[in-house]
């Protein structure tokens, strides 16, 4: 996609493979490929890493921006739980994690068949991809197609989207949560929607 409309398709096992070097914690593929768009680096930079060090200096040039992530992602789900007697959506938020990891595993059980993930943080992402996923269901149908969401908006709204095999919620950035849900759907592809 041209113009303000970016999207970024990624091999799922290099992102894995790079999360695990560049960020010992294992933070997800999602975050570096966000930090490399932000530098206006190709995706294709990433193969750059070759060597410890080369993983450490870009740790290095990322410390305050991955402090305050870490921040954010541990504060997110208290803020939420704070104000979600007062907010619907932060409720929905809450109630849509809850035993997340549980509910995708239980879902996807025995389902061997390949994967193309696709994650849009809401719906406004959602409706600028949406024409991706439809291409890529009609060129690859064999596929099974995996659509997450950060915010109740995109989920609520798309849960039921006849296009996808599973819609859920992301999880949490978290090591664990990360590696187990990367494990559970197991991708041949991974697209990351940006810009609302």
């Amino acid at each position: 996609m041209n113009g303000p409309h970016k999207s970024v398709f990624f091999d799922a096992r290099k992102a894995k493979a790079i999360s695990g070097k560049v960020y010992k914690a294992g933070f997800s593929a999602a975050l570096i490929i966000v930090y490399f768009h932000r530098l206006n680096l190709p995706v294709s930079a990433l193969k750059a890493l070759k060597n410890r060090q080369d993983a450490v200096n870009l740790q290095q040039a990322f410390t305050m921006d991955i402090f305050f992530y870490n921040i954010f992602i541990r504060l997110y789900p208290v803020i939420a739980f704070l104000i979600a007697p007062f907010n619907n959506k932060a409720r929905q938020w809450l109630k849509g994690r809850v035993n997340l990891l549980s509910i995708i595993e239980q879902k996807m059980a025995g389902d061997a068949a390949s994967k193309v993930w696709i994650h849009a943080a809401s719906l406004g992402e959602f409706e600028q991809g949406r024409t991706v996923l439809e291409n890529i269901r009609k060129q690859y149908p064999h596929y099974k197609i995996v659509l997450t969401f950060f915010s109740p908006s995109g989920y609520e709204a798309k849960k039921n989207y006849p296009l996808a095999d599973y819609v859920f919620y992301m999880p949490m950035d978290s090591p664990y949560n990360a590696s187990k849900f990367y494990d559970l759907i197991n991708p041949k592809l991974i697209l990351f929607i940006k810009y609302d």
